[in-house]
């Protein structure tokens, strides 16, 4: 997260699988890791305003984190909460993000 939010591409290129696909709250995929760096270089939030690591599992070579969280934007004021599933698997003996999907939270009924 904190290399999304400083647009930090050589961090980026050391965690993102080549494979990796995005989807975000709107539905949208974007695949490869040169397309998703396109695509942090273009937000606009500042900061991580909150982040709650709701369940982190892994199951050998994979592991799947739940997180929920907010973005600061540059007037200061946080997003909505969202919820982010990201998932990883070791290859060489490194972890490596393979894709990850952000979802709005829905209000209670």
């Amino acid at each position: 997260m904190a290399a999304e939010v400083k647009h930090d591409e050589t961090v980026l290129n050391r965690v993102l699988d080549d494979r990796f696909f995005a989807v975000d709250s709107a539905g949208h995929i974007t695949v490869g890791k040169a397309a998703f760096i396109d695509l942090v270089k273009t937000f606009t939030f500042t900061a991580i305003g909150s982040i709650v690591h709701e369940r982190i599992e892994i199951h050998g070579d994979t592991a799947l984190i739940v997180d929920t969280l907010t973005t600061v934007g540059p007037d200061g004021k946080r997003s909505a909460p969202v919820r982010a599933t990201a998932t990883y698997i070791k290859r060489n003996g490194r972890w490596r993000a393979v894709g990850e999907q952000i979802g709005r939270i829905a209000q209670a009924r």
